[in-house]
């Protein structure tokens, strides 16, 4: 999807809350739309040149354009994740209910998290050592 596709579903999205776009918005909106026709230009790239390129000395390796592809791709991804959409209006129930699932997520995370660490240490147990 090149950047006027993404602006356009964007766009659409944000209207769906009835949001609009804030001055500050807009100079991520236009480096998003640059990034997504970056890596639209790339795909196009390595589909033409292919997955392996030849070495200096002659070794067959993996084409450079895939590393910066997915460079690439992890920037557009942190890009969009710093655009601030509104939330939908909802009742109170929902609100209570989103918050007792994050809640709930959180200690999950807690306790995984516990659990890689007493596995670094070399205690597989779970005793609290």
């Amino acid at each position: 999807m090149n950047g006027a596709e993404l602006r356009a579903q964007l766009d659409a999205a944000l209207e769906e809350v009835d949001g609009e776009w804030e001055p500050q918005d807009f100079p991520l909106l236009e480096m998003i739309s640059a990034s997504a026709d970056d890596i639209v230009r790339l795909e196009e790239y390595l589909d033409e040149a292919g997955n392996t390129v030849i070495g200096s000395t002659g070794q067959e390796k993996l084409n450079p354009v895939i590393a910066e592809l997915r460079l690439q791709r992890a920037a557009l991804a942190s890009l969009l994740r710093k655009l601030e959409f509104p939330e939908p209006e909802s009742d109170g129930e929902d609100a209570r209910k989103s918050s007792r699932h994050a809640a709930a997520a959180n200690s999950r995370w807690a306790r995984s998290a516990d659990q890689r660490a007493r596995r670094k240490r070399g205690n597989f147990d779970g005793s609290k050592t």
